[in-house]
This record gives C-alpha cells, structure tokens and sequence, in this order.
C-alpha cells in the first residue's frame, strides 16, 4: 500500500484510496510483479478489461513512452494469425501503427521462430480509395518500412486480399508479400474488435489473447 501511494501520489492517489486499490486483485498482483515477488500477472476470466488493464499499465507500465496494444492469435486447423491492436488504441495514428506492427512482430518471432509477414489493413488496396483513413495506413506502412526495413510489410490492403496469397498475386504482383499475411494490422479499434469477435464465434478457431505489448514486465 505504501509502495502504490508513493508510486501513484502525484496522480491523485491518497492515502485512502491507495488502501482500498490494494485490496483489488488486479492492483495486487500487479504490485507483487513491480516489487519483484510475482514473475508475472493473468487476469480477465471474470472481469472486463479496463477492470483488468488500467492497474497493469499505472503500475508495471510500458517501455519508454510506448503505448500498449492487444495482440490475440489465431490457431485455425491450417494457419496461424496474429491480430493488432484488438483491445486498447481507439483510433491509432501512423506512428502508433507503426508500434503495434513491431511490438506484435516481435511476439510473432519469440513464439514462432520465423520472420512474419504484415500487411496493414484498410477498405482500399494500393490506392484505391483516396480518403484520410487511407492516407494514415500508407504514411504507417512508410513508417514501418523505414525504421525497420528487414520486416517484410505492405498496405493499404482489403482484408481478403490479406489472408489470400493467391488473390494477391493475381491482383497484385507488385506487391511486397510473397505470399499471405501472417499478421494483420487493423486501423482502429472498431474494425479490430469486432473482427476479432466475429472470427472467434463463427470460426473453427482457437483465440488467444489478449496479449500485451510493450509492458516493462509480464502481465496479460
């Protein structure tokens, strides 16, 4: 309770309040995991999000001005899928983008071992449709294609086209995809969630998630 009260005092947290958070699983655990007594925090089953994530991103935090992101993965019978940002950044900006591509990039690696491929989502493919909503995604691609130029990634792309390799090749052969996506970056929070929630209800799929980027210490 002390630790929480000199950590949070400057962010409207009082000595009372400190108190009565501690007492929440969710504000515990992630004290047990800051202090070094925990190796890591699960949460959720029972309780919404915000319930579950604001204690972990005021207490253990994110690297450097990071934000986090949810990531959820998607074992179907033949494939694999890595879906970003699922469950935090509203409406993400280019910058943004860009971080949640590397953060889930980097998950795809550690657990799987290969280098993935990213294609950044939107309802136009390569210019189709001029709009702000798709100036952001090809000013995200530039982004990511920039400071990070061994990570094989291309957009603006349609869904479909995405996740079909042969779709792809015949309508566009320029692109920097050889093959489908491994990892699909959506352009706000409402195409994500509710993507994410059709997928897990009508498909034969198993969804993991959600999984948390850029935070200084494990805890999902």
């Amino acid at each position: 309770c002390k630790k929480y009260y000199k950590k949070r005092q400057r962010k409207g947290v009082n000595k009372t309040t400190a108190s009565e958070y501690v007492r929440h699983e969710n504000y515990f655990g992630a004290m047990m995991v800051d202090d070094g007594l925990a190796d890591g925090l699960l949460s959720g089953p029972n309780l919404d999000f915000p319930t579950c994530f604001n204690p972990i991103v005021q207490i253990i935090g994110t690297e450097g001005k990071k934000k986090s992101a949810g990531i959820f993965i998607f074992c179907f019978k033949n494939r694999i899928l890595f879906l970003a940002d699922t469950t935090t950044l509203i409406d993400p900006s280019e910058k943004e983008l860009e971080s949640i591509a590397i953060g889930t990039a980097n998950l795809y690696r550690k657990l799987l071992g290969k280098e993935p491929k990213v294609a950044f989502l939107s309802f136009s493919n390569f210019g189709s449709t001029v709009h702000p909503k798709t100036e952001k995604i090809k000013k995200a691609v530039h982004l990511t294609r920039k400071n990070n130029p061994k990570l094989m990634v291309d957009g603006e792309l349609q869904a479909d086209v995405a996740v079909n390799g042969e779709l792809m090749k015949m309508l566009f052969p320029f692109s920097k995809l050889d093959s489908a996506a491994d990892i699909l970056i959506f352009p706000d929070l409402n195409s994500a969630n509710i993507s994410y929630k059709l997928l897990s209800q009508l498909s034969d799929v198993d969804a993991i998630g959600p999984i948390m980027s850029h935070l200084n210490k494990s805890a999902n």
